[in-house]
């Protein structure tokens, strides 16, 4: 059961791959600490694209390109290598977090899970602790007044495919369905 005060992490990673079965290069990760009523704590860490273990697909490089220039810009500006980038990531993990969320899961926490392993470390979460955004934006749509409610939230971030906003949205996602559902 999900208690008011509980810790949350909304994750979200950018890559240049989109094929969850390809360990796709992790350029950035954002992450939000959160609990139903307040968002505590925020982590990012941009990846040197150069270095980033894993593949490169020639689709997704076109869609980057695509993409509005500064956020493009911003999402490959890193500089951190990506042993380091896990070190950070696991060393933000050690709040005491009850549930780790991404959307989806199988796309983010997948990914993260190839990094961490070409970096040789252990990843900082167990498979128990994930939880899956999509499924909880599906159940919303149910609801008209919550449906519209995250239309709003996810109209109002501006900076998509940005990793920490993209964190930062979906965490206010989670909040918006959690006090819906009277959690708070």
């Amino acid at each position: 059961m999900i208690k008011t005060f509980d810790t949350h992490m909304s994750i979200d990673i950018e890559t240049m791959d989109v094929d969850p079965s390809s360990n796709a290069a992790v350029i950035a990760i954002g992450a939000v600490i959160f609990n139903v009523r307040e968002i505590f704590s925020e982590f990012e860490v941009l990846i040197h694209p150069s270095w980033a273990p894993g593949s490169r697909g020639h689709d997704t490089r076109l869609w980057w390109a695509a993409q509005e220039e500064e956020i493009r810009n911003r999402m490959f500006s890193g500089r951190v290598m990506p042993d380091d980038a896990c070190r950070r990531f696991t060393a933000f993990c050690t709040f005491d977090t009850k549930f780790f969320w991404a959307n989806p899961t199988r796309f983010d926490f997948t990914h993260m899970r190839s990094m961490y392993q070409a970096c040789e470390q252990e990843f900082p979460f167990k498979f128990f602790q994930e939880r899956d955004l999509s499924t909880l934006r599906w159940a919303a749509r149910q609801y008209p007044n919550l449906k519209s409610e995250l239309s709003k939230i996810r109209n109002s971030n501006r900076a998509a495919h940005d990793a920490l906003s993209d964190a930062r949205a979906q965490a206010k996602a989670i909040q918006a369905v959690m006090m819906y559902c009277g959690l708070s």
